[in-house]
C-alpha cells in the first residue's frame, strides 16, 4: 500500500483500525405503540477503535480499541440492555490519560446493575485483579457496591506516566 492510502479491508488481528460486526439469531421487534422502545434479543460480536466514539461525542482525543462479545437483551422494562458475555480492550488512551494497555472482563448486566466475576487490567507494567465487582452505574455517582482489588507489579513511575501526571516522573515506590 502507497504511504498515507486507506488501509486494506483485511486488517490483522493488532491493528486498532480493524472494525468487526457479527450479529446471530437476533430478533427485534419494532415498536407499535408507546412507549416507542424496540426490543430486540441475540448474539452480538463488535470491535471497534474507540476514536470512532468521537464522531458521536465530543470527546478529547482517545486511542484504542475495543470489542464485546455477548448476549444481548432490550426491552421497554429496562434503561440498560441485558447482557451476558466479554469485554476485551487494549491500549486504551483519552487524552493524555492512558487507562489500560489490555483489558479483559466477564460482564453481566441485569436489571440495571452490572456485575464482572472476574477483570484483569495490565496498567503501569504490572497487573489489576478485579473480582466480584457490582456497579449501580444509574446511582447517583455511578457507585461501585463492592469490588476486591488485588495489584502486582505496578511500577509508579510507569503510572505516572499513564495517568497524565508528568512525563517524566522520577519519583519511585514499588506497589505490590
Amino acid at each position: 500500500a502507497a504511504p498515507g492510502s486507506t488501509p486494506p479491508c483485511d486488517l490483522p488481528t493488532g491493528d486498532k483500525r480493524r472494525v468487526e460486526l457479527s450479529l446471530g439469531h437476533l430478533h427485534v421487534r419494532l415498536p407499535t405503540g408507546s412507549p416507542k422502545v424496540p426490543y430486540f434479543d441475540g448474539h452480538i460480536r463488535v470491535r471497534a477503535p474507540v476514536a470512532l466514539v468521537e464522531r458521536a461525542a465530543s470527546l478529547p482525543e482517545t486511542d484504542g480499541w475495543a470489542a464485546l462479545d455477548a448476549d444481548v437483551r432490550y426491552g421497554e422494562d429496562t434503561l440498560l440492555p441485558d447482557l451476558t458475555g466479554t469485554l476485551e480492550a487494549h491500549d486504551m488512551r483519552l487524552a493524555q490519560y492512558n487507562f489500560a494497555q489490555e483489558l479483559h472482563s466477564q460482564l453481566n448486566i441485569r436489571r440495571n446493575i452490572v456485575q464482572s466475576p472476574l477483570t484483569t487490567l495490565r496498567l503501569a507494567n504490572g497487573n489489576i485483579t478485579l473480582t466480584d465487582t457490582v456497579v449501580d452505574p444509574l446511582s447517583k455517582g455511578a457507585r461501585v457496591e463492592k469490588t476486591r482489588l488485588d495489584a502486582a507489579n505496578v511500577d509508579f513511575t510507569a503510572l505516572l506516566r499513564n495517568l497524565g501526571v508528568h512525563p517524566h516522573p522520577y519519583v519511585g515506590w514499588d506497589i505490590r
